[in-house]
């Protein structure tokens, strides 16, 4: 079992928003549109199970057919960037920790936003400064 995230040293996590390198191949850029990129760094990093960062995984998954459509992910190549093994989306009884999926920002014109969760509280890239917090989003 692993410890709860407040128990651990401070660790730095990666905002979505330090990042100017192009998401894919499309126009935007990582700190516009990339916010599973540094969810899965911050996954990663959490369970010790890589050290990259949000342009080398992003530059990994160019390498690594990881991206349809110029910067859609695919989800099973992001895991397997990272050494993570995607295991399909869950809506309920989810492990933890794991990235989630929130609409919280649609009324902002953002469909969809990830953020990382131990089940009580949340890693969100679009913080400058990324630290576990109790889950604001529904």
């Amino acid at each position: 079992m692993l410890p709860h995230p407040l128990s651990i040293k401070i660790m730095t996590f990666f905002s979505q928003k330090s990042y100017q390198d192009r998401l894919g191949t499309c126009r935007d850029t990582i700190a516009q549109s990339g916010c599973f990129i540094p969810s899965l760094c911050n996954l990663a990093k959490f369970l010790k199970t890589s050290q990259k960062t949000p342009p080398e995984l992003n530059n990994w998954l160019l390498e690594n057919n990881g991206y349809t459509n110029g910067c859609l992910l695919n989800s099973v190549k992001g895991g397997e960037g990272v050494g993570l093994v995607y295991q399909g989306k869950v809506l309920s009884t989810q492990s933890f920790p794991c990235i989630f999926e929130t609409n919280h920002y649609k009324g902002k014109g953002v469909p969809q936003h990830f953020c990382v969760t131990d089940g009580k509280k949340i890693l969100d890239p679009l913080d400058r400064e990324p630290t576990w917090k109790p889950n604001p989003y529904r």
